[in-house]
């Protein structure tokens, strides 16, 4: 636990740095063809992950929800050109900064906690991949007009029913300025604690199911191509 790596450079690697302990801090370090640069898939905190290179690696970055991200690192020439967010349900408090390149959510996981994404991020959902905001948990989706946030397929011909979409059963959800694209359910609202303004959920196999939310219904300026009820 603690380690920490500063102006490192690792290249030509299986996988460059593979972190499992907890409270590690790498910065200012390049990550250079390697088939994995950097893999926090197992890393249960993380003190610092900042202004860091990734170039020519297959997989530049591969994380869990356990820590922030911000946008200090760089990506190029990567064959994957994103960050896999590999599995690791929100259970603290949490920000989703990262807009260089888009977050590759692989798999399905619980917001626990509250989760903060920031304007312009672009979550490219893999084909067994969905939100659950908990109960006890809360989305925060708040882009603007200029940078809207993305939950879209990551599949390069993307159709309907691509992934299974969000669900929300926390109150005080926001998406604000969202796209919300090719899931089977868009956004299945639980709850009438739940604000969706200037979003466009369309291209699904069924866009927004707020049957089970008691009173809420849409309102405010969105495009919402087909719901229930």
């Amino acid at each position: 636990n603690g380690s920490s790596y500063a102006y490192c450079a690792i290249s030509h690697a299986g996988t460059g740095l593979d972190i499992d302990g907890s409270l590690a801090s790498v910065k200012n370090c390049s990550f250079s063809d390697n088939t994995a640069g950097l893999n926090l898939y197992d890393a249960p905190s993380m003190t610092a992950l900042s202004a860091n290179a990734f170039e020519s690696n297959v997989d530049p970055l591969i994380v869990n929800g356990k820590y922030d991200l911000d946008d200090s690192n760089t990506f190029t020439g990567n064959t994957h050109q994103y960050v896999t967010v590999n599995s690791g349900n929100i259970q603290a408090a949490r920000s989703w900064g990262l807009l260089k390149v888009p977050l590759f959510i692989e798999a399905g996981f619980y917001i626990e906690s509250v989760l903060t994404i920031t304007p312009g991020v672009r979550l490219s959902m893999g084909p067994d991949s969905w939100l659950e905001v908990s109960s006890g948990g809360s989305l925060k989706a708040i882009g603007t007009e200029a940078a809207q946030i993305s939950f879209t397929s990551s599949k390069p011909t993307p159709a309907a029913g691509d992934w299974y979409g969000i669900t929300v059963d926390g109150n005080g959800c926001n998406l604000t300025w969202c796209v919300v694209k090719h899931a089977d359910t868009g956004v299945n609202l639980e709850v009438a604690s739940f604000t969706l303004e200037h979003s466009t959920l369309s291209d699904s196999t069924t866009d927004l199911d707020y049957s089970g939310a008691g009173s809420w219904t849409p309102s405010g300026t969105n495009t919402i191509t087909t719901q229930v009820p």
